[in-house]
């Protein structure tokens, strides 16, 4: 590669660092008319910025400088500083960077060497070696019996159910031991695998036996079942040579200890395609999971469909330097985004509660709304504002206004057609990091 840059700690204190910026010109050409642009998350104080002048938004930074020319094989050296505790890992250096030269569409990539850290990790936790159980089961069961002996599960076993409540888990279990040990079980043939009824057992408790006479799977609810099989295919094991399964002679029983036991996965900094999102919420029931907490919004993308506000993902889904959202994070050159359709958004509700997992989407509000401000500035940005604030994500126009009616009726659009779409009693609405300096206008108005 033909450019690239050296990031070194130069002091720190406290609440403080002081960083150097080395820019190397490896090619056989003079940089005339050039800037550069590069990826960091913590905020650069602006006055601090040596030989160039910097312009921040959220984690896109750039750089023009002072120096009208780099020459071959020379370099460009800068100094800033950030107000931040001392910096312990490489990650938090810069995450992507590139260098623009004349035409602000062509953009060169730049090689990043890890940065250069100004001390030494400190009190690192000593590695304790990791001890083998012979029953792997997590979380670990609220009571395990075992006793000598395996049962085997062999091409002519049988997945029996005995109770409704029990098919959406036994055609889970029966679809995994498929995907991860190539067994199908046999449409006909020995009741190996038996689901049955135990209207004893609260909502999410199971009892697993596995003795000389088969597998038995008890419960009083489709949650409990799900977990009676996510405990199954733990302790399952195949037999080398054949594609026959083990499994120990085992008595278990066990019930949620909490009742609220989730997982957030943040889509709109990050967006992911629908296929990994099932994929995560099918982990997620291997580990008895109840919750999956999907964050759909933020300053970085927005990504739901909303079928009355189509800007919302026809702008606001997208990033990059020709987008209304700039670049952020750890894709500078690329265009990143996505969004999912409210038809897509179905499909995954429906696996999830086949898997036992309910989704409460994360709609974020009145901060880190600048996505959603970026796609429909008519109405959501307020000209009379004259507010002066900057998030910790260091942006200064991520804030709905409660003074104009357009955050009201966008509120009402969007709030309402996710209610109809998802099936959680709740819908989470962030609610946090809202900065000092906002709604000024409206204190001074009350005032």
């Amino acid at each position: 590669m033909n450019y690239r840059i050296d990031l070194a700690v130069l002091s720190e204190q406290k609440q403080f660092c002081r960083f150097g910026l080395t820019l190397h010109n490896l090619s056989d050409q003079d940089i005339t008319d050039w800037s550069l642009e590069f990826l960091m998350d913590l905020f650069i104080q602006p006055d601090s910025i040596t030989h160039g002048e910097l312009t921040q938004i959220g984690s896109y930074c750039l750089l023009k400088p002072e120096l009208d020319v780099l020459k071959a094989n020379h370099h460009f050296y800068c100094e800033f500083s950030i107000k931040t505790t001392p910096l312990r890992f490489y990650t938090d250096g810069l995450k992507d960077a590139a260098l623009v030269c004349g035409d602000p569409t062509q953009r060169h990539q730049i090689a990043l060497t890890p940065i250069a850290l100004a001390s030494p990790l400190k009190n690192r936790a000593e590695v304790q070696p990791v001890i083998a159980s012979d029953l792997p089961i997590i979380p670990k069961p609220k009571s395990i019996k075992q006793t000598e002996g395996t049962y085997c599960l062999t091409s002519t076993s049988q997945i029996t159910i005995h109770s409704e409540i029990a098919e959406k888990a036994a055609k889970w279990l029966d679809g995994e031991l498929i995907g991860l040990f190539g067994f199908k079980a046999n449409s006909i043939g020995k009741s190996d695998i038996v689901f049955k009824a135990n209207p004893t057992l609260d909502e999410g408790a199971y009892h697993l036996v596995v003795n000389a006479q088969g597998i038995s799977l008890e419960s009083g609810s489709s949650l409990g079942f799900v977990h009676a099989s996510a405990t199954l295919l733990q302790i399952v094991k195949p037999i080398d040579g054949t594609n026959d399964l083990t499994v120990p002679y085992i008595d278990i029983r066990d019930e949620p200890r909490f009742k609220y036991r989730g997982m957030m996965l943040d889509c709109s900094r990050h967006f992911h395609p629908v296929e990994r999102v099932k994929r995560l919420i099918n982990h997620l029931a291997h580990y008895k999971f109840n919750t999956f907490h999907w964050h759909l919004t933020d300053d970085e993308g927005w990504r739901i469909e909303i079928k009355s506000l189509p800007q919302l993902t026809e702008i606001g889904g997208w990033r990059g330097s020709d987008h209304a959202l700039e670049p952020q994070f750890s894709t500078l050159i690329d265009t990143h985004g996505g969004f999912y359709t409210q038809e897509e958004i179905k499909q995954v509700i429906e696996y999830a509660l086949e898997r036992g997992i309910t989704i409460i989407p994360e709609i974020d509000v009145p901060g880190h709304c600048r996505a959603a401000i970026q796609a429909l500035p008519e109405m959501l940005i307020d000209p009379e504002d004259k507010s002066a604030y900057r998030s910790v994500q260091n942006y200064t126009d991520n804030v709905l206004s409660p003074a104009i009616e357009g955050t009201y009726e966008f509120l009402d659009k969007v709030l309402t057609e996710v209610a109809e779409l998802f099936p959680a009693k709740w819908v989470h609405i962030g609610a946090d990091e809202v900065p000092d300096g906002v709604w000024s206008i409206v204190q001074n108005a009350i005032n």
